[in-house]
């Protein structure tokens, strides 16, 4: 087994929290600042294309996570680690879709 196959291995339960946790962080601030500082420069359309590709990003995550999760050959710690990690990319893919809906109802400035 190589380095690389080793930290992958130890990686894939935990790759739905770690791709959520991220992809939730970088559409909430994409969002926060495109808001608060320039509401003009992040109209809906920079905010959607960000919010998506960090959903994509957690649902990928949350993929390979369920690939342990479901595998009967893994260790039941593994499997739990996957259970959560899908668990917590539901969680943050809802909070990802919440700035989308926002950006699609709300006006761009309220100035």
């Amino acid at each position: 087994m190589s380095g690389s196959s080793g930290a992958w291995f130890i990686l894939k339960p935990w790759l739905g929290l770690v791709a959520a946790i991220t992809a939730g962080a970088i559409a909430h601030q994409f969002g926060a600042e495109g808001t608060f500082d320039d509401c003009r420069a992040i109209s809906p359309g920079p905010l959607l294309i960000v919010a998506i590709l960090c959903l994509a990003a957690a649902v990928a995550g949350a993929w390979v996570s369920s690939q342990v999760a479901r595998a009967p050959s893994e260790d039941a710690s593994r499997r739990l680690v996957g259970v959560i990690s899908v668990g917590f990319a539901a969680l943050a893919g809802f909070a990802t879709v919440i700035p989308m809906v926002a950006s699609l109802m709300l006006p761009p400035c309220f100035q």
